[in-house]
C-alpha cells in the first residue's frame, strides 16, 4: 500500500497554520497593551541573589520620551531601524557569510527581533 503523502502534506500545512495563528493571537494584543512582564524581567527576578529584589517599571507613551533620548537608544541598538521593516536581511546575510568563512560571530538582530526575543 502506497503511503498517502497528500494527507501528510495537508496535516503538516495545518500544523504550520495553527502555529502561525496561535503566535499571532499571542502577539497582536501587544500592539495596544503593554506587556505586564517580560522574559528578561522574570530572569532577573529569579536569578537575583538579592532576595528583596523587586521589579519596577513605568511605561511611557512615545510622545513623553524626549526625542533625543529616543533617537540615541534607537541609534545605539539598530542604526538602520528607519529603513528596514523589522528585519535587516542584508546584515543577517552578511553575518551568515562571516560565519561561513570562519570569521567571529557578530550581531545582526534588529530592535524588532530583540523585542520578540525578550517579550
Amino acid at each position: 500500500m502506497k503511503f498517502p503523502f497528500r494527507y501528510l502534506f495537508k496535516f503538516l500545512v495545518r500544523i504550520v497554520l495553527v502555529i502561525i495563528v496561535v503566535s499571532l493571537i499571542i502577539v497582536i494584543p501587544f500592539r495596544w497593551v503593554n506587556p505586564p512582564i517580560t522574559m528578561v524581567m522574570l530572569d532577573r527576578l529569579f536569578s537575583s541573589s538579592d532576595h528583596h529584589f523587586t521589579l519596577r517599571q513605568q511605561w511611557l507613551s512615545w510622545g513623553k520620551i524626549p526625542k533625543h533620548a529616543a533617537l540615541a537608544v534607537i541609534t545605539a541598538e539598530d542604526q538602520l531601524f528607519v529603513v528596514h521593516h523589522g528585519f535587516d536581511f542584508s546584515s543577517i546575510a552578511d553575518s551568515l557569510n562571516d560565519i561561513g568563512s570562519g570569521q567571529p560571530l557578530r550581531g545582526a538582530s534588529t530592535i524588532t527581533q530583540q523585542v520578540a526575543r525578550n517579550v
